[in-house]
């Protein structure tokens, strides 16, 4: 399920090489499992990932979440020190 959906997007084992799409290698799973819910719900907008969790069961989501996240996550930094700090607000 993940290699068809989320692949071309996050890469096949969960590390994007595109700055646009988060990786999620490692993430915790409850939290992407979260997310996704929100996609599909409408909660969160953005056409392309709505449409993909649309099509996606709670069990899906739980499935793609638990499997990603056991992917290890490559290193990598964000060159946009403003990102960072609202990303680890959000994250705390």
């Amino acid at each position: 399920m993940y290699n068809a959906n989320c692949a071309s997007c996050h890469g096949a084992d969960g590390n994007s090489g595109t700055p646009v799409n988060p990786k999620l290698a490692q993430q915790h799973p409850e939290y992407l499992v979260k997310q996704l819910q929100e996609f599909k719900s409408g909660k969160r907008n953005n056409a392309v990932m709505k449409g993909f969790a649309t099509a996606l069961s709670d069990e899906d989501m739980k499935n793609i979440a638990y499997w990603v996240s056991s992917k290890k996550a490559k290193t990598g930094f964000s060159k946009d020190k403003e990102l960072v700090a609202l990303g680890e607000r959000i994250y705390r």
